[in-house]
């Protein structure tokens, strides 16, 4: 859904979807929710961008998200270099932050129980080559439905203006997919969706669709 022209049906399909979402996982027990995230790092670390990535942004879990913990310390094995996203108000957006040799179980936590690291954001010059992004649903096509805050739309939109642009999955679990989120038209899509059970992908970028 990309209504436009009726913003507060699709500000009502939103909530909707996001309900029926927290749904689901009220329903995923803790030990399989452990066992699926075991699942999906094990998906995401052989995927293609994964292996030629060398700046990769990821997050921590809070609630009910993938735990992709073991993927971060993996990752720090490589010797990739690893970026946390940390909110701010003014303006409202996500900063992306080197994790650096920090301590997962010590980091602080922000107002929303994140886990972020100190630190100085990164530059234009260091932007990620894979960018690994939660949501509440994610569709056949790519289409991705956060929280509500349009935070993540903001820092995709920023830093797919950078040459090249970087790549872009979303994770979740499969019981998060459903047959299309509804989405307005700066809501940002991914390229690839790594769930326990599969990475679909890629999908086309939004200009060559043609959807009403």
């Amino acid at each position: 859904m990309t209504a436009e022209s009726d913003p507060g049906a699709l500000k009502a399909a939103k909530i909707a979807c996001r309900a029926a979402i927290r749904h689901r996982l009220a329903k995923l027990a803790e030990e399989d929710r452990q066992l699926a995230s075991a699942r999906l790092v094990d998906r995401l670390v052989a995927s293609e961008p994964w292996l030629r990535a060398e700046r990769i942004a990821m997050f921590l879990p809070i609630g009910r998200e993938p735990d992709l913990r073991p993927a971060v310390e993996m990752a720090r094995t490589l010797g990739r270099t690893v970026l946390l996203p940390r909110s701010r108000t003014e303006p409202a957006g996500i900063d992306l932050v080197p994790l650096g040799t920090s301590d997962l179980a010590t980091l602080p936590r922000d107002p929303l129980g994140v886990p972020v690291p100190g630190g100085s954001p990164i530059d234009a010059e260091s932007s990620p080559d894979l960018v690994i992004v939660p949501g509440v649903a994610f569709d056949s096509e790519g289409g991705r439905l956060g929280r509500g805050g349009g935070y993540y739309d903001r820092l995709l939109e920023d830093l797919r203006r950078s040459t090249p642009a970087p790549t872009v999955i979303g994770v979740c679990f499969a019981c998060q997919q459903v047959v299309e989120v509804p989405r307005a038209s700066h809501d940002q899509i991914v390229d690839f969706i790594c769930t326990e059970r599969s990475l679909d992908g890629p999908f086309p970028p939004r200009s060559n669709r043609s959807r009403s």
